[in-house]
């Protein structure tokens, strides 16, 4: 079995990693050697100490890993089924519809049960919003310009 070029760039970078580990580490044992024999005992406790924890962030580490790809598996129809819309190749949406439906009635009693503050002076209030213009989407397949125009909604990115 062979590498493939990118298993191999990441071996080549975890050897570097390790051979300045390695030059590290030595240093660090060299330094603890030289200082005096009342203080040593400390210090290499501290170094056991040091690399027990390096070990558990690895494993922290490597299990994080684990997870992102099992959720990155599980997100992956969902994402797929997204593009499918936005590029208009999914036009039929068999039981989404009314489990939104459905969905969306619960969310508005829980929003009807919340408090909302009264609108400061010269803020238009959420009833007297004008609903998005979506009219250009009529007689189009899917969503163009979507991701353009969610970017230009977010106000992270507006800028």
């Amino acid at each position: 079995m062979t590498d493939t070029p990118a298993e191999k760039k990441d071996g080549a970078l975890a050897d570097f990693a390790d051979a300045d580990e390695k030059e590290i580490e030595q240093k660090m044992i060299k330094t603890i050697l030289n200082m005096p024999k009342e203080v040593q005992a400390r210090f290499k406790v501290l170094h056991m100490l040091s690399d027990k924890r390096s070990k558990l962030n690895d494993e922290f580490n490597e299990a994080c890993k684990k997870l992102e790809a099992e959720i990155a598996a599980k997100k992956k129809p969902f994402l797929d089924q997204r593009t499918q819309i936005i590029a208009g190749e999914q036009t039929e949406f068999g039981e989404l519809i009314p489990r939104f439906d459905e969905s969306h009635k619960e969310l508005q009693k829980k929003v009807a049960a919340i408090v909302k503050p009264e609108p400061v002076e010269g803020e238009v209030k959420e009833e007297e919003k004008i609903p998005t213009d979506v009219s250009y989407l009529k007689g189009k397949k899917g969503i163009p310009d979507f991701w353009l125009r969610a970017m230009k909604a977010n106000r992270l990115v507006w800028d």
